[in-house]
């Protein structure tokens, strides 16, 4: 339903707070980095035993985050289209036309068909595989705020 995929969008969102944070952690003016070495200039470990202990725990949190990140995206676009599916299928269920004394069902038409939206052309189903795609691979937050805009583009 689209409470579960708004959910989806939701836990994808923290996690990518989540990513940034620690990217931003790893990054900063005295850590090494996203993968920066853990030695000094002559090949020794660095003295300080705390940042080492905090540089490989939020690298190998970072890793889990974009495992869960990639699990994440794949869900939404399982339940979009399930969405999309159940409301297809919804638009293609004959319609009963009361007051008669036989009940006679008449096949949807496009009169017959609510107005109030139109269906997804190809080119929007596309482009919006395409975005997922690209969030999934990209991992960056120009491309997962386009595919948020997009998911939600076709929520509407």
């Amino acid at each position: 339903t689209t409470m579960e995929v708004k959910a989806l969008i939701k836990r994808k969102d923290d996690i990518e707070a989540e990513i940034d944070a620690l990217t931003e952690l790893l990054n900063a003016p005295d850590m090494p980095g996203l993968q920066g070495g853990l030695v000094d200039e002559e090949g020794f470990p660095i003295e300080d035993v705390s940042k080492i202990l905090t540089v490989r725990q939020s690298r190998q949190k970072l890793a889990c985050l974009h495992n869960d990140h990639k699990a994440v995206m794949k869900d939404i676009e399982q339940a979009m289209f399930s969405l999309h599916a159940k409301a297809k299928q919804d638009k293609a269920t004959p319609v009963t036309v009361p007051n008669t004394a036989s009940a006679t069902v008449i096949p949807p038409t496009s009169e017959t068909l609510p107005q109030s939206t139109p269906p997804m052309d190809f080119i929007q189903r596309v482009l919006y595989v395409v975005c997922v795609c690209v969030c999934v691979v990209c991992v960056c937050v120009v491309c997962c705020v386009l595919c948020v805009l997009c998911v939600l583009c076709v929520l509407c």
